[in-house]
């Protein structure tokens, strides 16, 4: 039951992401664009292939970071895979938990912001 509770906090970033994207751009290119956007941000988020610790230092303020610790973290009890010895990094829950909350409250700004900003151009 947890790990669905974490799942579905997962996703409330990437909602107002999306959001800010469309309300942003307002045109048929937001999806392609929002999606090519994720790319990076997974792969700094540990979510491709173990990357080094400093990348993975900088990648913990990246909003793909936050899903990647958690969806792994029932696994391996906190343990990321880095590429270069000691090869593992041992991150509490309570970080990725912030991470997404953080992220969903900035995404959240912004879509508030652009929503505000279309709606006194009509």
């Amino acid at each position: 039951a947890t790990s669905f509770l974490f799942t579905c906090l997962s996703s409330i970033p990437f909602t107002f992401y999306g959001s800010a994207v469309a309300y942003a751009l307002r045109s048929p290119t937001a999806v392609s664009i929002a999606a090519a956007a994720l790319v990076p941000l997974a792969f700094f988020g540990n979510m491709f292939a173990p990357i080094s610790a400093t990348m993975l230092k900088i990648g913990m303020f990246t909003p793909m970071y936050g899903p990647s610790a958690l969806s792994r973290y029932w696994l391996t009890d906190g343990a990321q895979s880095i590429s270069q010895d000691p090869w593992f990094v041992q991150h509490d829950l309570w970080v990725g938990i912030v991470n997404i909350l953080v992220w969903a409250a900035v995404f959240a700004l912004a879509t508030a912001l652009l929503r505000r900003r279309t709606l006194e151009r009509q």
